[in-house]
């Protein structure tokens, strides 16, 4: 079976199409606006927990620079140490973000700034991408209130400047599959590989565009020579694991360190069923992390929830990347600490929660987005003071 070819569009639909672009890009930069404003002012003015690295000659978007910021800016100053299994080093980090900051530094001359810069030109992309699939999938409507969705999620700080690599990582997954919906396999797995030497479980991102290249020629039967470009996805990965042999004789370097104290992360029947998350309700109940943790585990359930209709309404391709790229997070998170901002590549999750909620009154989906966007400054101006969320 294969994909019926898009008609061109007539001059009217491009100047349609780039008005909706230019409506995108302006909401971004309003949210934006708003997410810094509210970051600074919390930051200044609100009690601060204990703070890591520092960039105070960055006053406006120092408040953008948390955590693991310090790792990124460094390997993308200094390059990557390894000290060894069992031991926190920067290998950890896969290198496509890094290096995108440290070639924007090379023209802003500002490593901070660069990486402030690689998020948000990296998170526009993904939206005026992701609004494309959307509308192609489903219809304008739906595509827009995905927009609004994805823009108000409560962890989409991640997405709006942070020195983070959530926004390269969510932008090269959504190219890859507009890509191969665009018939362009091989460009695909060009992005897709962009993806896979962002993260480690940029692997989701090869193993779904394999699935929906299947999905799209109806089975295994119809698949063509050319589709086979989808597997350039797995460079990344493997180009990373052989710079980690040459350089310090441990291609599994990302995966040793993760033991180390402070991360902790053992995969195993504990971290699996989550036993830390409910030690920490026993132990201190009622708190502000624990708070958040539940959020992002509620996130975490809804999303899983939706799997069903992602398969309906868009095919068993894109539910099998859905639940790789949550199940691997979810696997190897013993809280549901960083699921909110995992979930943010499952983007075929939020166009199908807005293909549901199209229809329903305005009054739900006004309390949806408020609710939403709601939690995403309070989130924010918790960042921004330093307590570690996701």
């Amino acid at each position: 079976m294969t994909t019926a070819t898009t008609p061109p569009a007539t001059g009217a639909a491009v100047s349609f199409a780039r008005r909706d672009d230019v409506r995108i890009v302006a909401l971004y930069g309003a949210v934006f606006a708003l997410l810094l404003l509210a970051g600074n002012l919390a930051f200044h003015f609100l009690p601060v927990t204990e703070q890591q690295h520092r960039w105070p000659d960055h006053p406006v978007v120092e408040t953008l620079a948390r955590w693991d910021t310090g790792w990124y800016f460094h390997i993308a100053e200094d390059g990557y140490f390894y000290d060894g299994p069992g031991r926190q080093a920067a290998t950890a980090f896969f290198p496509a973000y890094p290096a995108a900051v440290r070639v924007t530094a090379f023209v802003v001359r500002d490593t901070i700034l660069a990486g402030v810069l690689v998020t948000l030109g990296a998170a526009i992309a993904a939206s005026l991408l992701l609004f494309r699939w959307t509308r192609d999938k489903f219809d304008r409507s739906t595509a827009w209130l995905t927009i609004l969705l994805l823009f108000l999620y409560p962890f989409a700080y991640f997405l709006f400047g942070a020195v983070y690599s959530d926004a390269l990582f969510v932008a090269s997954a959504i190219a890859a599959f507009v890509l191969l919906e665009r018939d362009r396999p091989l460009l695909a797995g060009v992005a897709g590989a962009v993806a896979t030497g962002g993260r480690p479980v940029g692997l989701a991102v090869l193993g779904g565009l394999v699935a929906v290249a299947i999905q799209r020629r109806g089975g295994l039967r119809g698949v063509r020579f050319k589709d086979s470009g989808v597997l350039v996805a797995g460079f990344g990965f493997v180009a990373f694991l052989a710079y980690l042999w040459w350089r310090f004789d441990a291609p599994m370097a990302f995966s040793n360190v993760q033991t180390a104290e402070g991360w902790n992360r053992r995969v195993g029947l504990d971290m699996i069923v989550k036993v830390d998350f409910y030690r920490r309700w026993r132990d201190f109940g009622v708190t502000l992390v624990n708070n958040v943790l539940t959020l992002q585990a509620l996130l975490s359930v809804i999303a899983i929830a939706l799997v069903p209709a992602v398969w309906k309404r868009l095919g068993w391709g894109y539910a099998v990347y859905v639940v790789a790229v949550m199940g691997i997070p979810l696997a190897t998170s013993s809280d549901f600490l960083a699921m909110g901002r995992y979930l943010l590549p499952a983007f075929p999750v939020f166009a199908v929660a807005a293909s549901l909620l199209v229809d329903r009154p305005v009054a739900w989906r006004t309390g949806v987005l408020a609710v939403n966007g709601c939690l995403l400054v309070w989130l924010t101006t918790l960042f921004a003071r330093w307590y570690l969320l996701s």
